[in-house]
């Protein structure tokens, strides 16, 4: 069986995609369908959780967004049957990669995928789905009427937050690091209120508050900001960060931080951050207080660690393919790749891209 693995040193420092083509066969467990993988969604490899989740193996999974056919059940599972269609996440402890002809996967860690949904759409609409509804739903708590920022909006998580931000009436204002995603996102059906060029505005705090009328957001959505200070000026920023646009192009791109967050919130407002190591200061917290805003963490990966809210999880899940069906989301698909070139694939992967990259069996 072929499939890519991530070998990691003892001491956790040093890292190596591997492929091979005799990995040995595998079966199902009880409570555990195989899965014949036809497509796998590709995400840069968050090596911390990786090796926190795996810490006593230097032998790790990659891939985890899957959809295929089931090929076989295991005792006890009821679910779902031998010849579904099916796609789900694996967890981060997942003793089998995605990046592979077959996985073994938990009965109550997929959903049917619809028929008029191909693979490749469901492997690349799952996980940027479950971190947009995620942030939207359970941490932002967006209703109609709401104003949301979504930062690089862009990306494959970006873009369906917006399309379901949309969808439950919220007002969807979204930043572009360059003139590529600025077009890109502009020519998005229905329209966003606002797109914000980071290449070329100013001030993101001024364009945010004229366009909510000097109120600020209710919601923002990051996908990682920098740690600097109200006191800091921007200029004093290095920007050492280089990513490539989709387009072929490489762009220097403009750091979104904290003090812009915290200074476009809005009364009451929820600032949603995938910053794992955010640090507030003093001042920071008490600008928050004063508004009465609170802030979250998002990690992607928060509903399969634990099957304590699995409902809700599979729910998500499902809601999530049926909007596929009826094309009220519609994820944009980068580039699709054979099983092989993951390991070359996954060495340069930005977290930048327009769209999502999907490997192909």
């Amino acid at each position: 069986m072929r499939t890519v693995r991530l070998n990691v040193s003892e001491d956790g420092t040093q890292s190596q995609l591997v492929y091979t083509d005799d990995a040995p066969v595998l079966s199902a467990r009880a409570g555990h369908v195989l899965v014949d993988v036809k497509a796998c969604g590709l995400s840069p490899l968050n090596h911390k959780a990786l090796v926190a989740m795996n810490d006593s193996n230097s032998d790790l999974p990659v891939g985890f967004e899957i959809s295929g056919i089931v090929k076989e059940i295991g005792p006890e599972v009821t679910s779902v049957q031998v010849g579904d269609a099916v796609t789900g996440i694996l967890p981060l402890s997942s003793e089998c990669s995605g990046c592979a002809d077959e996985c073994e996967i938990s009965e109550f860690a997929v959903v049917n995928k619809p028929e008029s949904v191909n693979h490749i759409t469901a492997a690349g609409a799952i996980l940027p789905g479950v971190w947009a509804y995620t942030a939207l739903r359970y941490q932002g708590h967006i209703t109609a009427g709401d104003t949301v920022l979504i930062c690089d909006g862009a990306t494959a998580n970006g873009i369906i937050a917006i399309q379901l931000a949309q969808r439950w009436g919220a007002k969807v204002m979204a930043t572009a690091a360059n003139q590529v995603e600025a077009d890109f996102l502009e020519k998005l059906e229905p329209s966003i209120a606002a797109v914000i060029n980071m290449s070329k505005t100013k001030s993101l705090i001024e364009t945010c508050l004229a366009e909510t009328g000097g109120l600020g957001v209710d919601c923002v959505i990051d996908q990682g900001v920098e740690m600097v200070s109200s006191g800091e000026r921007y200029s004093e920023l290095v920007l050492s960060s280089l990513s490539h646009s989709g387009e072929g192009e490489v762009t220097k791109r403009r750091p979104i931080t904290k003090h812009d967050i915290i200074s476009i919130l809005g009364f009451g407002g929820r600032w949603v951050t995938s910053t794992g190591q955010l640090q507030l200061d003093p001042p920071d917290s008490q600008f928050l207080f004063m508004k009465g805003a609170a802030v979250s963490f998002l990690f992607d990966n928060i509903w399969v660690l634990s099957g304590a809210q699995q409902g809700k999880y599979l729910h998500i899940i499902q809601d999530l393919m049926e909007k596929l069906q009826k094309e009220e989301l519609r994820p944009t698909i980068h580039h699709t790749l054979m099983l092989p070139d993951v390991t070359s694939e996954l060495e340069r992967l930005s977290p930048h891209l327009i769209g999502k990259v999907v490997m192909r069996t």
